[in-house]
């Protein structure tokens, strides 16, 4: 793409910001929800299985659990570490946020969670492959699918991966971890970016425990949203596994 055919498509919601709208209401903590009944393990194994990755198995359960909720299907992004991602790699301490956006958008989600997930998995592989994750961070080029109406709200998920526990005295035990991701800018702001509501989440795994946590949104149905995602990933390994 040219510098001068790179979409121009404006960040916040102008209008939505004119009428002063209050910022939805935000949780005094995140919500977080822990995959008990699966473990990573299950998840991990049904992605070996479907030549799958973790991430894009819980991203289908993610954007399928809004559509089951009555949402239109949202536009999907998710930040990349491009530090392993450019030759030769960029070490831990010589750049601060070398991350982009890779993003996804199908309106027709498939009968099944593996079938949106493979997806996913495949248009990631893609756009690494061909560079368009690298000028989404590098360029500053938005992607087309900000342009495209078919896609009423948006959801933003962080694969924190596995949580390692520091090293701690011997009478101290870790139990659990809440993300402060995404603090920084807030619900109200993510609320007008790309002048779509976007609810914003979190996927980790802390002792073998994997973990989706709810950060801003439609806080309301924050609880049947979680319930869907495990809905939806439970359904896929009971069926494959």
């Amino acid at each position: 793409m040219k510098a001068d055919e790179v979409l121009r498509v404006p960040l916040w919601d102008e209008a939505a910001l004119a009428q002063k709208l209050p910022p939805p209401r935000e949780p005094a903590l995140a919500k977080q929800m822990k995959l008990e009944k699966l473990g990573r393990a299950n998840l991990a194994r049904l992605g070996n299985i479907e030549s799958i990755s973790i991430n894009a198995l819980v991203s289908a359960a993610l954007i399928r659990a809004h559509v089951r909720a009555g949402d239109p299907v949202p536009l999907y992004f998710y930040p990349v570490d491009l530090r392993d991602c450019v030759a030769p790699p960029v070490a831990p301490t010589e750049a601060t946020n070398l991350l982009s956006n890779a993003w996804f958008g199908d309106v027709e989600i498939g009968p099944d969670l593996v079938t949106l997930a493979r997806k996913i998995h495949v248009q990631f592989d893609r756009d690494l492959a061909d560079g368009t994750i690298h000028r989404t961070r590098v360029r500053n080029e938005p992607t087309k699918l900000l342009a495209d109406k078919s896609f009423g709200g948006a959801i933003h998920a962080t694969q924190l991966g596995r949580i390692r526990v520091p090293r701690l005295p011997g009478n101290l035990v870790v139990d659990d971890i809440t993300s402060s991701h995404a603090s920084a800018l807030g619900p109200a702001i993510y609320t007008f970016l790309y002048g779509r509501e976007v609810s914003v989440y979190t996927i980790d795994s802390l002792n073998q425990r994997l973990r989706v946590g709810f950060l801003a949104g439609s806080y309301e149905k924050s609880d049947e949203l979680l319930a869907y995602i495990e809905d939806e990933l439970t359904a896929a390994i009971d069926a494959r596994i």
